[in-house]
């Protein structure tokens, strides 16, 4: 047999090769198929394990070496050793069976002789009934579940048959040269116990006492009379008298040429050696041996067979046995997973074509076929899972002989593909579509070596539009370099600065001329990068180039329009200088020239009014205070006109301006000029803004002071003034008020300089207030705009940039 093994462990090798140099070898599964194969050499084991089974494994064994090599080889010589192991138990059990039967028909001749000439028929019963005794005991011994059952079995019924009075086992402390009591004994007195008790303080080294001398010496040891012997023959002497224990019989327990127990039968009375009686006893404990051996092989055997089956259940891919007529014979959890089905039963025994998607089912029959004639094959496949989902399948499958069938089945390790055969799909439509983009596109993709030539290794369809030369022709400098086509004036410049690039690995993006097949100028525009090696060395080059001939000339008169406009803007400019002077001349004079007639024009009237009042009557009187009110009213227009002018030429100085805080101090103000109006203002604090800190004020003061006059007519008022706040928005702020309101269709006239809404004699004052708002929010760069409605109050909202 050992040379066997090393004929499959060579064959192993060979076939190892031979897969790896066909493809078929793949490092993550030879654990499974490693496990499958030493499973069903234990499942053949556990099915018929007293059958000659060593055919049968070398008959499967050049089936199942497929790739595994020396390891898969040494798991299936473990499994025939164990196997042999089995079988040596079996013979050994039955050639003992045998040798006591010859021993109990000797026996039984002799005591037929001896009834023959003595008739002594109470003696030939005894004989009889110690036969069925035996036979019996070897049953139990068979039947026992385990080491110690079988202990107590032995120990109770060899007493009982033999008329001892006492029995107990030893056996060998794990890992110590040392023989401990075991818990098995049997006695027929209860005063023995007492022996039984003080015995459990005791250990024997080999050679020590009877159980160390029966281990030492491996047979077995007869003493008529232990009550006799010296403490260093006999350790327990003392507990022998005790309780009376006088003959002695030490047997071995032998399993697998080991000693694993000893046992020692004791007797009330000193007893002369019964060689009869030893070799029954013996031959008792030989065939507890042999039981225990087959027990171990048993326990051996399963351990082998859960820890494979373990393995097989927990390899993340598909396992499967398929008959050659396409029925599924077994699937591990990972293929159920793949199905989709939660319980094997829905699937086992029952054909696997179903699940096959319909275009793939022929080929993979003929897979299962040509695998079922000896035969390895590989196919990748669509499934239908149990729940209707399509996944894609790869499978590896080798031929396995199965006796029961008298044929192969297919053992297969398939694995799920799916998300690869979407990668694959994926990447070839991302393929092509980059193909038909770069062929689509208005200019030429490439990749060259850092030469100067830029000899091209790839260019894409654009080359031949861009420079008049098909890709062909450009690949390997086959009629022409990609540098000769390069114009002379820029051809050294472009090479400087891809160098400078290359040796910072950094992009480039260039402009540059060239000359077409046709003899004609473009102007390109190329942007491309290096491609480098671990150690930062250039290897190639791969970029983009278009034509820009079209911009460059659009450029070029953009340029050339600049330059008139930049002309023009200067003459602009000066003509709009020399306007804002004459404005600010004008501001002057009205400043300056009408207020000096209006101040003669309110002086005069009041002086008119004082000192003549006797004899102008009350009607002249009237259109005194009348003259006097509208040249007040002209002065104020004016201040709002020199405002406004100024307005527009003040610089902007930004700086934080806390608006909240202006607000508070304008509402008290307000407040304190009318103390009897109820008016509430609700203002959010800490309102923060950048802006001019003199002309935001101004703003913020006609827009409180606009709320609080057009909210006089009502007994009770609020105003509010708050913010604004979304997401990815400038903030938006509002003062709002619930006074008389105004008609929307006039809104577009309220930001307009002297535009008034509602009547002067309701609602006092020179239409500049918003004007001015406005013009100071648009030199902040925001916008102000306002909702309203009759009645129910007006909402002005503003932006600050």
């Amino acid at each position: 047999m050992s040379q066997i093994y090393k004929q499959q462990a060579t064959q192993g090798r060979e076939n190892l090769l031979t897969i790896k140099n066909t493809g078929w070898f793949l490092v993550p599964s030879l654990p499974i198929l490693v496990g499958i194969v030493a499973s069903l050499g234990t499942l053949l084991l556990w099915q018929e394990l007293l059958s000659d089974r060593q055919n049968q494994l070398e008959q499967i064994l050049p089936e199942i070496v497929i790739g595994s090599g020396l390891l898969l080889s040494w798991i299936l010589a473990l499994n025939i050793y164990l196997l042999q192991k089995a079988q040596r138990c079996r013979h050994e059990l039955e050639r003992s069976r045998l040798n006591l039967e010859i021993a109990l028909r000797s026996s039984s001749s002799q005591l037929k002789l001896a009834l023959e000439t003595t008739h002594d028929v109470t003696k030939h019963q005894r004989a009889e009934a110690e036969i069925r005794l035996l036979q019996s005991i070897t049953q139990a011994i068979i039947d026992a579940k385990s080491f110690e059952a079988a202990l107590e079995i032995t120990l109770t019924k060899v007493c009982q048959a033999t008329g001892w009075n006492y029995a107990e086992a030893w056996q060998i402390k794990k890992g110590e040269e040392i023989l401990i009591l075991n818990p098995a004994w049997y006695g027929d007195n209860p005063s023995l116990g007492k022996f039984r008790q003080g015995s459990k303080n005791f250990t024997f080294t080999k050679s020590e006492g009877v159980p160390g001398r029966v281990w030492a010496s491996r047979k077995a040891e007869w003493n008529n009379d232990v009550s006799l012997c010296s403490k260093a023959d006999f350790l327990r002497v003392d507990l022998a008298k005790e309780v009376k224990l006088k003959g002695a019989l030490g047997v071995p327990i032998i399993a697998n040429e080991k000693i694993v127990a000893i046992l020692v039968f004791f007797s009330l009375k000193a007893l002369t050696e019964d060689e009869r009686l030893v070799e029954i006893v013996t031959s008792v404990a030989s065939q507890l041996g042999l039981a225990i051996a087959q027990k171990q092989a048993e326990s051996a055997l399963r351990k082998n067979e859960q820890y494979l089956r373990t393995i097989i259940d927990n390899e993340p891919e598909c396992i499967k046995l398929v008959a050659a007529d396409g029925t599924l014979l077994d699937i591990n959890a990972a293929g159920l997973k793949i199905l989709e089905i939660d319980n094997p039963s829905k699937i086992i025994n029952r054909s696997i074509y179903s699940l096959i998607a319909p275009e793939y089912r022929a080929k993979f029959q003929a897979l299962n076929e040509s695998v079922c004639a000896g035969n390895q094959e590989s196919l990748e496949f669509e499934i239908v899972t149990s729940k209707g989902n399509c996944r894609w399948i790869e499978t590896r499958a080798v031929p396995l002989f199965d006796r029961s069938r008298t044929g192969y089945v297919q053992l297969a390790i398939s694995r799920d593909i799916t998300e690869q055969k979407q990668a694959e799909f994926a990447l070839k439509e991302s393929q092509r579509a980059l193909t038909t983009l770069m062929n689509n596109l208005p200019g030429m993709a490439y990749r060259c070596q850092n030469d100067r030539k830029w000899t091209m290794e790839f260019v894409s369809q654009g080359s031949y539009e861009l420079v008049g030369y098909q890709p062909q022709e450009l690949i390997g400098n086959r009629r022409i370099s990609f540098g000769e086509l390069i114009d002379l004036r820029d051809r050294e410049k472009v090479w400087q600065d891809i160098q400078s690039a290359l040796r910072k690995q950094q992009p480039f993006e260039l402009v540059y001329r060239v000359i077409t097949a046709t003899g004609d100028c473009k102007w390109l525009w190329e942007k491309g990068e290096g491609v480098f090696t671990a150690n930062g060395e250039a290897i190639a080059i791969e970029g983009f180039i278009t034509d820009i001939s079209d911009r460059v000339q659009v450029e070029q008169a953009l340029k050339e329009l600049n330059q008139n406009l930049e002309l023009r803007v200067k003459q602009r400019t000066a003509q709009l200088e020399a306007t804002n002077r004459e404005l600010e001349a004008f501001s002057y004079s009205v400043s300056h020239d009408l207020r000096a007639p209006l101040r003669a024009i309110d002086g005069f009237s009041q002086v008119v009014y004082e000192s003549y009042s006797e004899v102008i009557n009350g009607q002249g009187k009237d259109y005194l205070k009348r003259i006097r009110a509208n040249v007040q009213k002209m002065t104020e227009l004016i201040d709002g006109l020199l405002m406004l002018s100024q307005l527009t030429r003040t610089e902007i100085e930004r700086t934080e301006v806390n608006l909240s805080s202006l607000a508070q101090e304008i509402a008290t103000e307000l407040q304190q000029s009318q103390p009897q109006r109820q008016v509430e203002f609700s203002i959010l604090p800490e309102i923060v803004v950048r802006g001019s800190r003199r002309l935001l004020p101004i703003a913020l003061e006609n827009l409180l002071n606009n709320a609080w006059k057009y909210t006089s007519c009502h007994s009770t008022a609020r105003i509010e003034f708050g913010v604004i706040t979304e997401a990815e928005r400038k903030p938006i702020y509002f003062v709002r008020d619930d006074g008389v309101g105004f008609d929307m269709a006039y809104a577009n006239r309220l930001f307009r300089a002297f535009q008034r809404l509602h009547p002067e004699q309701d609602f006092p004052g020179t239409g500049i207030g918003l004007a001015t708002v406005a013009r100071i929010i648009h030199r902040h760069g925001g916008k102000v705009w306002v909702e309203a409605a009759l009645e129910k109050g007006a909402t002005f909202y503003f932006t600050l940039n």
